[in-house]
């Protein structure tokens, strides 16, 4: 028998879910984590949970996509990439975003959790730096693998510490250092090559 379509109250019921998985994300790991404590956090019953979700993998899959906004994952890779490190600490309306992209990336999340981020990383990145993933070589991948595997340390360890840091703080200790640099040098000429093959494209149309 299908479901009846959603009301407003339905909407309303999956959101609180939503909510409290973060809060309690947030509080201690995803493998502990369990129907009855997100029900009390969102102060329903177990009935409304199991009419939105057959389980906790599918309320955490559900909302880690919805975080996965491309505003949001650009912002964590560019401020990484182009290294400001004058840019003020001040809220943005992205930060809940990113706020949430971290506890992806950090100790309370899942092997799962962390790979759909680090896909939707390498997706954002592609896109912004006109890279064709499937076309890197050997030395690209490596440097490409490095660079993302170095951003979701940085988000990781922006979920443990007590006061979030700006994200343009670690880009400028790894400008300093030459790690961005070094890396993009490698990545690169994979976008030069991604280019060229799209203009060839165009001008044999």
């Amino acid at each position: 028998m299908a479901r009846p379509r959603y009301t407003a109250e339905d909407r309303t019921a999956r959101e609180k879910l939503v909510a409290a998985f973060w809060r309690l994300l947030a509080l201690g790991p995803y493998a502990k984590l369990t129907v009855l404590e997100v029900v009390r956090a969102a102060e329903l019953n177990k009935n409304t949970f199991y009419y939105h979700y057959s389980g906790i993998d599918e309320l955490a899959e559900e909302a880690v996509q919805a975080t996965l906004d491309p505003k949001a994952l650009l912002a964590a890779l560019s401020s990484v990439s182009i290294g400001d490190a004058g840019a003020p600490a001040s809220k943005t309306a992205l930060d809940a975003n990113l706020d949430r992209l971290c506890l992806v990336a950090g100790e309370h999340s899942s092997a799962a959790l962390r790979q759909l981020l680090k896909d939707a990383l390498r997706g954002a990145w592609c896109e912004a730096l006109g890279i064709d993933d499937g076309q890197l070589t050997l030395e690209q991948r490596i440097g490409f693998e490095f660079a993302l595997g170095g951003v979701l340390e940085v988000m990781a360890y922006r979920s443990r510490v007590a006061t979030p840091f700006n994200f343009a703080v670690a880009a400028g200790v790894l400008v300093r250092n030459g790690v961005v640099d070094a890396v993009f040098r490698t990545i690169r000429p994979a976008a030069a090559t991604t280019r060229a093959h799209a203009d060839s494209a165009q001008h044999a149309e």
